[in-house]
């Protein structure tokens, strides 16, 4: 083999093993504060915080979102913060309410966490619905939208209830009745102190849908079907289905307070696992011209070489 041959054989060697491949990587994100007043809405105003911008395909690998939410700062009720994963592309626009503000396309297709806090009461003898984290998507969210059963199915009609767990928190304390429940835990569903550790679990169920799970405080989300009763709820870690184009999600925080809300929310320790679908720092990946290209001077040379043996 000449030494010309030689050398297109080392570089298709090369390209074979150095052939882009699916990997799944964590990126972690700068912590994120947000402050609205009532009559506000901020929807995807710190987008550009969330450098590197990284879009991730559900399609390759499921996709884990982590964070702390910190809502002690909030003064006044309601406010609410969202966190998750969409298709929004960011753009300037007008405010929905005051001022101004950066948000994302109203087709936005997608899956987060829907964080509001709606009061402010302290009763340490008594449960306080302090704060909900619900599960969301570009449709609605409320704890009745839930329709992904635990085994992971979706259902055509949502069974989510108001007979739930892992949704609503109390930040402070319980008298020692209801500290004393099976489901109620110390640090998980009350003295939250208004701050959450969250964790939201997205996989592909179809060619444009998705499902998320969330456990928040270590506490996974459920139902009671036949109403409450002292032991876990009989549906538990259910879940919320989505659609979007799950071969690019981006990360993404809003913010919004109406009707008297404000006051501030952070967002911690966010990363996010799974394939990146466009990475800032990878090595450049070939045009297709030129892949082909490459592939058609390999195959041949194959060919060649092997006429020159026989």
């Amino acid at each position: 083999m000449s030494r010309a041959n030689l050398a297109v054989v080392m570089v298709c060697a090369a390209w074979v093993v150095t052939a882009p491949a699916w990997a799944v990587t964590t990126v972690h994100y700068p912590d994120v504060a947000t402050t609205a007043y009532g009559g506000t809405w901020y929807e995807g105003e710190v987008a550009g915080q969330l450098t590197p911008w990284y879009r991730f395909d559900l399609t390759q690998a499921d996709i884990t979102m982590r964070f702390t939410l910190d809502l002690s700062a909030v003064t006044s009720t309601p406010l609410w913060t969202n966190v998750g994963l969409h298709n929004g592309r960011e753009a300037s626009g007008p405010a929905k309410g005051t001022g101004s503000r950066t948000w994302f396309a109203p087709t936005d297709a997608g899956g987060w966490l829907a964080a509001s806090a709606q009061s402010l009461a302290q009763n340490d003898n008594g449960q306080d619905l302090n704060d909900s984290l619900i599960l969301a998507g570009a449709d609605f969210d409320s704890v009745y939208t839930y329709d992904v059963m635990p085994d992971g199915t979706v259902q055509a009609i949502a069974f989510g209830t108001g007979v739930n767990h892992g949704m609503w928190f109390d930040r402070g304390g319980v008298d020692i009745y209801q500290a004393s429940h099976i489901p109620a835990v110390d640090g998980g569903t009350f003295n939250t102190g208004g701050i959450y550790q969250v964790e939201i679990i997205y996989h592909q169920v179809g060619p444009n849908q998705g499902t998320m799970f969330a456990t928040i405080n270590g506490v996974q989300q459920g139902f009671w079907t036949g109403g409450w009763s002292n032991s876990m709820p009989d549906l538990l870690g259910v879940g919320r289905s989505f659609t979007a184009d799950l071969t690019e999600l981006s990360p993404f925080i809003s913010q919004g307070a109406w009707g008297g809300g404000s006051g501030t929310t952070y967002v911690r320790d966010l990363s996010v696992t799974g394939v990146a679908a466009a990475t800032p720092a990878a090595p450049p990946i070939p045009e297709p011209a030129t892949m082909l290209a490459l592939t058609s001077a390999c195959v041949g040379l194959g060919g060649y070489i092997r006429r020159r043996r026989g």
